[in-house]
C-alpha cells in the first residue's frame, strides 16, 4: 500500500492527471488493498454493529467473500444508512449514519485513496482527521499565538457552521472530487437512511459515522485557511491581513488583532462557505476577546491580568489554557455513572473499566495547564471509589475496608496512602491510575510548508517518510503515560518489531510478551516489545493456532498409547 500512495502522490505533486488516473485504478483493483479495507472494518470498534441487512463477517469465509465484492466496482449499489440517535455534552440528540458492512469497506478501499488527496491539499494550519496532526498540535500552535511577548493578538473570530454535515451541496462535492468514480460517490450521497424503519431520501449532506466522512469533510473546506490569509486591496494598495486560522475538522477559529482583519476573514469565510452550500451559524459565530476567553477543542483558552508579565514584556497578562467546564462534568458523569452501575464487580475489574478512562482524559488534556485541576480531580475520584467500597460492606469496620482495598504508593514527588488497587485471578496487583502523577506537556507542531525544516513534506511520499518519523517520534514518546512503554519506544527507535513500520500519533499501540505469562514469562523489558495493534492480533491469532495444534498432537499420541 505504501508503494501504491507513494506513486499516486508523486502523481499529484506533478500534477499529472494521466499517471494519477493510473494509480487509482492499479489501487482500487489491487487485491492488497481490498484486503487491507476488510481489515480495516473488522479492526474497528463497530465491527459488531450491523448496518440495515443485519450481516457482520464473523467467519474467513464471509472475509473472503467481501474481498471479492470489493473488485465489482461497476455495478456498486450502496444501500440505506440505518440512522441512531446517540446524546451530545448539551443534552440534545446527533443523528449517526450506520452503514452496512460492505459500503463501510468500500469506503474504506477508496479512503486511502482520497486520504492521499487530501493530505497533499491541506493547509498546516489544519490538525483534525490527518496523519502526524492532532488536537494537541492545534491547542500548542494557538498558545503561541496568543502568548508572544508583544500580545498583539488580542482577538478571536470564533465559527460555528451550521449543520455541517447536513448540509454539504451534492453537486458540489461530485463537481469537485474527482479522485473517486461519479457513480460510486453518487450512491453513497444519494443511499438514504432508513429511520425507525421509515425510508428518507438524502438530497444534501453527507452521514456522520462512515469511515470517508472527515475525509470528504476536510477536503470540502480544504483551501479556506489560504483565503482567509490572503492580501487584500485598499485605496492605499495591498495590505497584509494579520490573521491566523485554526481548523480542527469543521470548527474553525482565526486569531488577529483588529476589528477590520475580522471582519474581512468573516466575509471570505462565508463566501467561502456559500459554494458549498453551508453557511455560518450567526447566533454562534462570534468575536470574542482573549481576557474574557474561548472555548476551542474542549479547552479554555484566556488570557489573566498578570503585572510582571505586563512590564517585563508588554502584555496585558498571562495567556492560560484549561479543560473547559463543560469537559470537567463530562469527565466527573462518566466516572460516577462507571461505579455506580457496577456495584457489585470485584476491585481489579472495576479498576479495568476507569483506568482507560482517566488516562485517556489526562493524556488529552495534559497540554493544559492542570495543577489545582488534577487536585480537585483526584479528590473526586477518591470519594467516588471511597463511597464504592462502604456501599459494597456496609457492616465492615472503616480501618479494615482501608487495609484491603487501598495500599500505600510513590508518586511524583510524595507518597500516596490511598492508592485503590485490586488483585487479578493471577496474582497481579492492579491500581487506580492517580491522576496527579502527570505534568503539563505540551506538544510541538509542524514546521510550515515552506519553511527550511519542512520543505513541503508529505506523509505519503516514502522519500519524506524519515522526516515525519523524526519529527513525530519525541511526540509520541511524551504522548505515552507508561513509563514501560516509554522506554519501549525509544529502544525500539518508535518502530513496531514485526513489520518495522513506523507509529504514527494516537495508533493504538499494544505491548508484546515474547514469552506468555501463562508460560513463565516476566514483564521485564527483555521480554517486552511493543507492536501495532493488528501486528500483536497476528502474532496472537499465530500463537493460538500453534497451542490448537500441539494440542491435537497431544491428544493424539496418548489415544494410540
Amino acid at each position: 500500500m505504501r508503494d501504491f500512495q507513494d506513486g499516486l502522490a508523486k502523481a499529484i505533486n506533478k500534477g499529472d492527471e494521466n499517471a494519477q488516473n493510473s494509480m487509482i485504478k492499479k489501487m482500487s483493483r489491487s487485491f492488497d488493498l481490498r484486503a487491507l479495507a476488510v481489515r480495516k472494518v473488522l479492526s474497528n470498534k463497530g465491527k459488531r454493529t450491523s448496518g440495515i441487512d443485519k450481516v457482520l463477517w464473523a467467519r474467513d469465509s464471509d472475509k473472503i467473500e467481501a474481498i471479492n465484492q470489493l473488485s465489482n466496482q461497476k455495478h456498486y449499489h450502496a444501500m440505506p444508512v440505518k440512522r441512531v440517535m446517540i446524546p451530545k455534552a448539551n443534552g440534545s440528540l446527533r443523528p449517526l449514519g450506520i452503514p452496512t458492512m460492505a459500503d463501510r469497506a468500500m469506503q474504506a478501499l477508496w479512503g486511502f485513496i482520497l486520504d492521499v488527496y487530501q493530505e497533499s491539499s491541506a493547509n498546516d494550519r489544519s490538525f483534525g482527521f490527518r496523519k502526524a496532526r492532532n488536537a494537541g498540535q492545534a491547542v500548542s500552535y494557538i498558545h503561541s499565538l496568543c502568548s508572544r511577548n508583544r500580545g498583539t493578538m488580542r482577538l478571536v473570530l470564533k465559527c460555528d457552521i451550521e449543520k455541517f454535515y447536513d448540509t454539504i451541496n451534492h453537486d458540489w462535492i461530485l463537481a469537485n472530487i474527482k479522485a473517486i468514480p461519479a457513480h460510486i460517490m453518487r450512491e453513497w450521497l444519494k443511499s438514504g437512511v432508513i429511520d425507525n424503519g421509515k425510508f428518507f431520501e438524502t438530497e444534501m449532506g453527507t452521514p456522520q459515522g462512515s469511515i470517508i466522512s472527515p475525509i470528504i469533510s476536510n477536503l470540502v473546506l480544504a483551501g479556506i485557511e489560504e483565503l482567509i490569509m490572503t492580501d487584500y486591496t485598499t485605496k492605499k494598495g495591498k495590505r497584509h491581513l494579520n490573521v491566523f486560522p485554526v481548523r480542527y475538522a469543521d470548527d474553525l477559529i482565526v486569531i488577529g488583532n483588529d476589528l477590520k482583519s475580522m471582519a474581512v476573514a468573516k466575509r471570505r469565510i462565508e463566501v467561502f462557505l456559500k459554494e458549498r452550500g453551508l453557511k455560518l451559524n450567526e447566533s454562534k459565530t462570534e468575536i470574542l476577546k482573549i481576557e474574557k476567553g474561548f472555548d476551542f477543542l474542549g479547552f479554555t483558552f484566556r488570557e489573566y491580568k498578570d503585572n510582571w508579565a505586563k512590564t517585563e514584556f508588554g502584555k496585558k497578562g498571562a495567556f492560560l489554557i484549561h479543560p473547559s467546564r463543560k469537559a470537567i462534568r463530562t469527565f466527573k458523569d462518566k466516572i460516577k455513572s462507571i461505579v455506580k452501575t457496577n456495584k457489585n464487580l470485584k476491585s481489579f475489574v472495576l479498576i479495568g473499566l476507569l483506568n482507560p478512562i482517566i488516562r485517556g482524559w489526562i493524556n488529552y488534556f495534559r497540554a493544559a495547564s492542570i495543577t489545582k485541576i488534577k487536585r480537585t480531580l483526584g479528590k473526586f475520584i477518591w470519594k467516588v471509589v471511597w463511597s464504592w467500597v462502604i456501599r459494597k460492606h456496609k457492616t465492615t469496620g472503616k480501618r479494615a475496608l482501608k487495609e484491603k482495598y487501598f495500599t500505600t504508593r510513590k508518586q511524583l514527588k510524595t507518597t500516596n496512602n490511598w492508592t485503590f488497587f485490586g488483585i487479578q485471578p493471577n496474582g497481579t496487583k492492579v491500581h487506580l491510575t492517580n491522576i496527579a502523577d502527570f505534568n503539563v506537556w505540551r506538544q510541538k507542531f509542524f514546521a510550515f510548508k515552506g519553511s527550511k525544516t519542512w520543505k513541503g513534506s508529505n506523509p505519503y511520499l516514502l522519500s519524506d517518510i524519515l522526516t515525519f518519523h523524526n519529527k513525530i517520534k519525541n511526540l509520541i514518546v511524551n504522548g505515552q503515560i507508561d513509563g514501560v512503554k516509554i522506554k519501549l519506544i525509544i529502544k525500539q527507535n518508535a518502530r513496531c518489531a514485526v513489520c518495522d513500520g513506523p507509529f504514527l500519533l494516537d495508533e493504538r499501540i499494544e505491548t508484546h510478551h515474547l514469552i506468555p505469562k501463562t508460560e513463565g514469562g516476566t514483564d521485564k523489558l527483555s521480554n517486552l516489545r511493543l507492536l501495532h495493534y493488528i501486528c500483536h492480533k497476528q502474532i496472537e491469532w499465530k500463537r493460538k493456532q500453534e497451542s490448537e495444534k500441539n494440542s491435537e498432537t497431544a491428544s493424539n499420541i496418548k489415544g494410540k498409547r
